[in-house]
């Protein structure tokens, strides 16, 4: 039962240790007053959009593959 003990005793300090360094950083990001006084960049939003031909060519080449299966009758 030691043992026990002392594991809970160190997963509790450990919960404890960690709630204490982040409740800080919780309370200001999820307080509004708090969190509209940080400044930060706008990024702004990358869209990755294939080429044009590109899903031509995919589907094409799908379709290709799909028609060389011999088809039980």
């Amino acid at each position: 039962m030691g043992s026990l003990h002392g594991y809970l005793r160190a997963a509790l300090d450990s919960q404890i240790a960690l709630h204490c360094l982040l409740w800080p950083f919780v309370f200001i990001f999820s307080h509004p007053k708090l969190r509209s006084g940080l400044r930060f960049k706008k990024q702004s939003k990358i869209r990755i959009v294939p080429i044009q031909n590109e899903d031509i060519v995919y589907f094409q080449a799908l379709a290709n593959q799909w028609n060389q299966i011999p088809k039980r009758v």
